[in-house]
């Protein structure tokens, strides 16, 4: 998500592969359990709300 606030914008093929996934941001926001499982400490329910921000799902 930092690439995108640096460009201003999601590059169209970003987009298209976000398309694709199985799960999307707002899915996990929801379920949260790898919030849980993920051993790095990495702030992801954070990310994911940005993702779901900046694709709308």
């Amino acid at each position: 998500m930092n690439l995108t606030k640096a460009q201003g914008s999601v590059p169209e093929t970003v987009r298209e592969h976000y398309e694709v996934l199985p799960h999307h941001a707002g899915e996990c926001i929801r379920c949260g359990a790898c919030e849980t499982r993920c051993p790095f400490k990495v702030e992801i329910m954070e990310n994911m709300r940005q993702a779901a921000e900046i694709f709308g799902k």
